[in-house]
């Protein structure tokens, strides 16, 4: 989805920016989990991880647009004019 979304004049530094961020979010989750489940227990560190994600289901609902059917013209199009 992601590669969809950028512009294709910025779309390989885009896809940098977020592969760069998806493994820097990974390694914190790694590093910050096992003091979490230490200091607040199983249960809770894990209603915390579902949180995030109902937030970030919420945000992905309303700011994601549909890109099936779509060219990529199309779509860099409609979020120019959205975001401009």
């Amino acid at each position: 989805m992601l590669s969809e979304i950028f512009p294709m004049r910025m779309r390989g530094f885009g896809m940098g920016v977020t592969a760069v961020v998806l493994w820097l979010t990974n390694f914190v989750t790694g590093l910050v989990f096992p003091s979490l489940v230490s200091g607040i227990g199983v249960s809770n560190t894990f209603f915390l991880f579902v949180v995030a994600k109902l937030f970030s289901l919420a945000f992905v609902k309303l700011h994601v647009p549909e890109a099936k059917g779509r060219t990529l013209e199309t779509l860099e199009a409609e979020l120019r004019a959205r975001f401009s």
